[in-house]
Protein backbone atom coordinates (compact mmCIF):
# COMPACT_ATOMS: atom_id res chain seq x y z
CA UNK A 1 0.00 0.00 0.00
CA UNK A 2 2.99 2.54 1.09
CA UNK A 3 5.07 2.02 -2.46
CA UNK A 4 1.69 1.61 -4.75
CA UNK A 5 1.62 5.19 -3.99
CA UNK A 6 4.81 6.47 -5.95
CA UNK A 7 5.37 3.31 -8.05
CA UNK A 8 3.04 1.86 -10.94
CA UNK A 9 4.22 -2.00 -10.42
CA UNK A 10 3.40 -1.87 -6.57
CA UNK A 11 0.01 -0.07 -7.74
CA UNK A 12 -0.55 -3.18 -9.87
CA UNK A 13 0.67 -5.70 -7.41
CA UNK A 14 -1.83 -4.20 -4.57
CA UNK A 15 -5.08 -4.08 -6.32
CA UNK A 16 -3.98 -7.53 -7.37
CA UNK A 17 -3.77 -8.08 -3.36
CA UNK A 18 -6.92 -6.30 -2.97
CA UNK A 19 -9.03 -8.69 -5.62
CA UNK A 20 -7.56 -12.05 -4.36
CA UNK A 21 -6.44 -11.85 -0.73
CA UNK A 22 -9.57 -12.33 0.84
CA UNK A 23 -10.07 -15.16 -1.03
CA UNK A 24 -6.64 -16.83 -0.25
CA UNK A 25 -7.51 -16.99 2.90
CA UNK A 26 -10.94 -18.62 2.28
CA UNK A 27 -9.21 -21.52 0.94
CA UNK A 28 -6.73 -21.54 3.78
CA UNK A 29 -6.75 -24.25 6.51
CA UNK A 30 -4.36 -22.41 8.44
CA UNK A 31 -2.45 -19.31 8.77
CA UNK A 32 0.97 -18.22 9.90
CA UNK A 33 1.61 -14.71 10.28
CA UNK A 34 5.11 -12.65 10.33
CA UNK A 35 3.50 -10.49 12.95
CA UNK A 36 0.58 -10.48 15.25
CA UNK A 37 -0.42 -7.15 13.22
CA UNK A 38 -1.11 -8.47 10.15
CA UNK A 39 -3.17 -11.02 11.46
CA UNK A 40 -4.92 -8.59 13.19
CA UNK A 41 -5.36 -6.29 10.23
CA UNK A 42 -6.53 -9.02 8.06
CA UNK A 43 -8.79 -10.16 10.90
CA UNK A 44 -8.12 -13.61 9.71
CA UNK A 45 -9.16 -15.66 13.03
CA UNK A 46 -13.13 -13.61 12.49
CA UNK A 47 -13.54 -16.56 9.66
CA UNK A 48 -12.68 -19.36 12.18
CA UNK A 49 -9.25 -20.12 10.31
CA UNK A 50 -6.93 -20.64 13.18
CA UNK A 51 -3.50 -18.48 13.19
CA UNK A 52 -0.53 -17.97 14.94
CA UNK A 53 2.57 -15.24 14.58
CA UNK A 54 5.95 -16.28 13.69
CA UNK A 55 8.13 -13.66 13.50
CA UNK A 56 11.56 -13.78 11.36
CA UNK A 57 14.23 -15.91 12.84
CA UNK A 58 17.70 -16.51 12.70
CA UNK A 59 19.98 -20.17 12.73
CA UNK A 60 22.04 -19.84 15.84
CA UNK A 61 24.17 -23.15 14.85
CA UNK A 62 27.67 -22.42 14.66
CA UNK A 63 27.61 -18.43 16.11
CA UNK A 64 29.11 -16.71 18.80
CA UNK A 65 28.76 -13.41 20.24
CA UNK A 66 31.28 -11.03 18.53
CA UNK A 67 34.36 -9.47 21.16
CA UNK A 68 33.80 -5.97 22.25
CA UNK A 69 36.84 -4.04 20.64
CA UNK A 70 36.61 -0.54 22.08
CA UNK A 71 36.81 2.07 19.14
CA UNK A 72 39.61 4.80 19.09
CA UNK A 73 37.78 7.86 19.32
CA UNK A 74 36.30 6.47 23.06
CA UNK A 75 32.89 7.06 22.76
CA UNK A 76 30.01 4.44 22.38
CA UNK A 77 28.80 3.68 19.10
CA UNK A 78 25.60 2.25 17.69
CA UNK A 79 25.13 0.25 14.26
CA UNK A 80 22.20 1.34 12.01
CA UNK A 81 21.63 -1.59 9.50
CA UNK A 82 19.40 -0.49 6.27
CA UNK A 83 18.62 -2.04 2.79
CA UNK A 84 17.32 0.23 -0.27
CA UNK A 85 15.94 3.68 0.41
CA UNK A 86 12.63 3.14 2.09
CA UNK A 87 11.10 5.85 4.17
CA UNK A 88 10.35 3.00 7.18
CA UNK A 89 14.04 3.06 8.02
CA UNK A 90 13.37 6.82 9.18
CA UNK A 91 17.26 7.74 8.16
CA UNK A 92 15.93 11.65 8.00
CA UNK A 93 14.94 11.18 11.88
CA UNK A 94 17.71 8.95 12.90
CA UNK A 95 20.07 11.96 11.13
CA UNK A 96 18.35 14.10 12.94
CA UNK A 97 18.87 12.32 16.44
CA UNK A 98 22.65 11.85 15.20
CA UNK A 99 23.42 15.19 15.20
CA UNK A 100 21.89 16.10 18.51
CA UNK A 101 24.35 13.34 20.02
CA UNK A 102 27.28 14.70 18.37
CA UNK A 103 29.97 14.23 21.07
CA UNK A 104 28.17 11.85 23.01
CA UNK A 105 27.37 9.10 20.24
CA UNK A 106 29.38 7.40 16.99
CA UNK A 107 27.34 5.69 14.36
CA UNK A 108 27.97 2.97 11.90
CA UNK A 109 24.91 3.47 9.10
CA UNK A 110 25.11 0.45 6.98
CA UNK A 111 22.79 0.69 3.60
CA UNK A 112 22.49 -1.00 0.36
CA UNK A 113 22.87 2.66 -1.05
CA UNK A 114 24.63 5.68 -1.44
CA UNK A 115 24.02 8.98 0.35
CA UNK A 116 25.88 12.66 -0.13
CA UNK A 117 28.37 12.07 2.27
CA UNK A 118 28.60 15.93 2.81
CA UNK A 119 25.03 15.80 4.88
CA UNK A 120 26.00 13.55 7.65
CA UNK A 121 26.54 14.47 10.98
CA UNK A 122 30.16 14.32 11.98
CA UNK A 123 29.34 11.55 14.24
CA UNK A 124 27.98 9.12 11.58
CA UNK A 125 30.48 6.72 9.47
CA UNK A 126 28.69 5.87 6.10
CA UNK A 127 29.21 2.07 4.99
CA UNK A 128 27.71 0.53 1.51
CA UNK A 129 26.51 -2.87 1.50
CA UNK A 130 28.56 -5.39 3.56
CA UNK A 131 28.90 -8.88 3.45
CA UNK A 132 28.11 -10.35 6.84
CA UNK A 133 32.00 -10.86 7.37
CA UNK A 134 32.51 -7.29 6.72
CA UNK A 135 29.06 -6.33 8.82
CA UNK A 136 30.05 -8.70 11.98
CA UNK A 137 33.69 -6.88 11.83
CA UNK A 138 31.62 -3.55 12.32
CA UNK A 139 29.37 -5.28 15.16
CA UNK A 140 32.72 -5.73 17.07
CA UNK A 141 33.14 -2.23 18.65
CA UNK A 142 29.07 -1.40 18.59
CA UNK A 143 27.64 -1.16 22.06
CA UNK A 144 24.13 -1.36 20.79
CA UNK A 145 22.12 -2.05 17.19
CA UNK A 146 19.08 -0.03 16.35
CA UNK A 147 15.98 -1.52 14.94
CA UNK A 148 13.60 0.20 11.96
CA UNK A 149 13.25 3.74 12.81
CA UNK A 150 10.55 4.93 10.61
CA UNK A 151 7.62 1.97 10.63
CA UNK A 152 5.02 4.42 11.52
CA UNK A 153 5.55 5.91 7.90
CA UNK A 154 3.49 3.47 6.65
CA UNK A 155 0.91 2.97 9.34
CA UNK A 156 2.39 -0.16 11.66
CA UNK A 157 3.48 -0.58 14.89
CA UNK A 158 4.84 -4.44 14.75
CA UNK A 159 7.76 -5.93 12.57
CA UNK A 160 10.22 -8.72 12.82
CA UNK A 161 13.51 -6.93 10.88
CA UNK A 162 16.32 -9.82 9.98
CA UNK A 163 18.94 -6.94 11.06
CA UNK A 164 17.92 -7.39 14.76
CA UNK A 165 18.04 -11.02 14.49
CA UNK A 166 21.68 -10.10 12.74
CA UNK A 167 22.49 -7.99 15.83
CA UNK A 168 20.97 -10.02 18.64
CA UNK A 169 23.24 -13.23 16.86
CA UNK A 170 25.97 -11.18 17.57
CA UNK A 171 25.11 -10.26 20.96
CA UNK A 172 24.81 -6.73 20.56
CA UNK A 173 22.09 -5.33 22.81
CA UNK A 174 19.05 -3.58 21.00
CA UNK A 175 17.17 -0.60 20.50
CA UNK A 176 13.95 -1.16 19.41
CA UNK A 177 11.52 1.33 18.10
CA UNK A 178 8.97 -0.29 16.95
CA UNK A 179 7.09 -3.69 19.33
CA UNK A 180 8.93 -6.47 17.99
CA UNK A 181 7.28 -9.96 17.48
CA UNK A 182 9.18 -11.56 19.02
CA UNK A 183 8.98 -10.07 22.47
CA UNK A 184 5.12 -9.28 22.32
CA UNK A 185 3.23 -11.01 25.52
CA UNK A 186 6.88 -11.78 27.08
CA UNK A 187 9.12 -10.41 29.43
CA UNK A 188 11.07 -7.14 27.78
CA UNK A 189 14.69 -8.53 28.66
CA UNK A 190 16.73 -5.39 30.20
CA UNK A 191 18.71 -5.91 26.76
CA UNK A 192 16.29 -4.10 24.87
CA UNK A 193 15.11 -1.15 24.92
CA UNK A 194 11.87 0.27 23.67
CA UNK A 195 11.55 3.86 21.95
CA UNK A 196 8.32 5.65 20.88
CA UNK A 197 7.05 4.43 16.89
CA UNK A 198 6.53 8.27 15.93
CA UNK A 199 8.02 10.75 14.09
CA UNK A 200 11.19 12.28 16.31
CA UNK A 201 10.76 9.17 18.56
CA UNK A 202 14.51 8.82 18.84
CA UNK A 203 14.85 12.63 20.30
CA UNK A 204 12.00 11.53 22.17
CA UNK A 205 13.45 9.21 23.74
CA UNK A 206 17.23 11.01 23.33
CA UNK A 207 18.03 10.52 27.47
CA UNK A 208 16.88 7.16 27.56
CA UNK A 209 18.97 5.72 24.51
CA UNK A 210 22.05 7.68 25.68
CA UNK A 211 21.45 5.98 29.59
CA UNK A 212 20.94 2.57 27.75
CA UNK A 213 23.99 2.59 25.15
CA UNK A 214 26.40 3.99 27.86
CA UNK A 215 25.10 0.94 30.40
CA UNK A 216 24.97 -1.40 28.29
CA UNK A 217 28.74 -0.56 26.51
CA UNK A 218 30.58 -3.66 26.03
CA UNK A 219 27.77 -5.78 27.22
CA UNK A 220 27.51 -9.05 24.97
CA UNK A 221 24.41 -11.06 25.10
CA UNK A 222 24.66 -15.08 25.51
CA UNK A 223 23.39 -17.16 22.77
CA UNK A 224 20.92 -19.08 25.46
CA UNK A 225 19.32 -15.70 26.30
CA UNK A 226 18.39 -14.43 23.02
CA UNK A 227 17.45 -18.24 21.48
CA UNK A 228 13.97 -18.51 22.57
CA UNK A 229 13.27 -14.75 20.91
CA UNK A 230 15.17 -15.38 17.76
CA UNK A 231 16.36 -18.67 17.69
CA UNK A 232 15.13 -20.59 14.01
CA UNK A 233 15.02 -23.73 16.71
CA UNK A 234 12.04 -22.03 19.12
CA UNK A 235 10.37 -20.74 16.30
CA UNK A 236 10.02 -23.61 13.85
CA UNK A 237 9.10 -25.85 16.49
CA UNK A 238 6.05 -24.11 17.27
CA UNK A 239 5.50 -23.14 13.28
CA UNK A 240 5.67 -27.47 12.99
CA UNK A 241 3.74 -27.91 16.00
CA UNK A 242 0.97 -25.79 14.78
CA UNK A 243 1.02 -26.99 11.08
CA UNK A 244 0.44 -30.78 12.71
CA UNK A 245 -2.64 -29.68 14.65
CA UNK A 246 -4.17 -28.49 11.64
CA UNK A 247 -3.12 -31.92 9.86
CA UNK A 248 -3.98 -34.18 12.24
CA UNK A 249 -8.34 -33.24 11.95
CA UNK A 250 -7.62 -34.50 8.31
CA UNK A 251 -5.51 -37.42 8.98
CA UNK A 252 -8.26 -38.77 11.40
CA UNK A 253 -11.02 -38.80 8.39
Amino acid sequence: KSRAKTSNVDRLRYLYYLMTGSKFERCAAGFIGVTQEILDNRQVELSGIPTMAIPNSTNLAGKSPVTFEEHGEGLPRVVYMIGADNPWHGVDDFLKFAQQTVGQLQFDLVAGYEHAQDLLPANVTWHSYLNETEFQHIFKSASCGLGTAGLHTKDMEEACPLKVRDYLSAGLPVILPYEDTAFLGRDTPDWVLEVPNCPGGLLVAKDEILDFVNTMRGRRISLEEVSPYVGSDYWEARRMAFLKGIASPALKT
